[in-house]
């Protein structure tokens, strides 16, 4: 027996799912503008479901105790990092789960805290040689541009964001009756997203 995965589609592949779906043999929709509502789509995705955590492993430096993601992440309600987690490996193996806290220890030593300031996280007390840090993070939804990207967001929640781009198709061409079922369909399927499992996904604070 086969199995079925739900894999990320690449835009190229969203675009054509969205051409299929609206029926537009004529071109009268060129691929920017389509484009440009699969994007729209997902962000709107994004911020009514949330967006899954990711992991970025990196190597500390001694008596370095800044650190930050590098990809475009989302800020919690006080706009800073939203991270769930940090891990420090220590070069024997041992792993040190590091909690949270407001204040900073500026001696050097093996990490067991860190503080979320803004953008950047700090270790606490200062690495003072080199771990495993281990962070679970939440990026942001980012546009899709080259037709091989693929979005943080899974396949259920792309299809949404199709649904959405044929929705806004269909008011463009002024085909009114047509354009109120697939924000019908749209409403019902971002709704049933909002059920997925608390822990996977973090609805996004504003």
């Amino acid at each position: 027996m086969a199995t079925v995965t739900s894999r990320a589609r690449t835009l190229g592949e969203l675009r054509s799912h969205v051409y299929t779906l609206v029926d537009d043999d004529s071109g009268r929709f060129s691929a920017p503008s389509v484009d440009s509502l699969i994007n729209n789509g997902l962000v709107i995705v994004g911020e009514n479901i949330g967006v899954p955590y990711s992991r970025i492993i990196t190597d500390t430096l001694p008596d370095v105790a800044e650190y930050s993601p590098p990809d475009p992440y989302v800020r919690g309600v006080t706009g800073e990092l939203d991270i769930r987690s940090a891990i420090i490996t220590t070069p024997l193996g041992a792993i040190v789960s590091l909690s949270e806290t407001s204040s900073r220890d500026t001696g050097t030593g093996t990490p067991s805290s860190y503080v979320v300031d803004g953008e950047r996280l700090y270790l606490s007390p200062v690495p003072d040689g080199v771990y495993t840090l281990t962070i679970e993070y939440r990026k942001e939804v980012t546009p899709l541009v080259l037709d091989t990207d693929t979005s943080i967001l899974g396949f259920e929640e792309s299809e949404v964001a199709c649904l959405y781009a044929v929705w806004c198709l269909k008011m463009k061409d002024d085909e009114f009756a047509s354009a109120d079922r697939w924000r019908a369909m749209y409403e019902e399927r971002l709704n049933g997203l909002k059920t997925i499992i608390t822990g996977v996904y973090k609805p996004k604070q504003v």
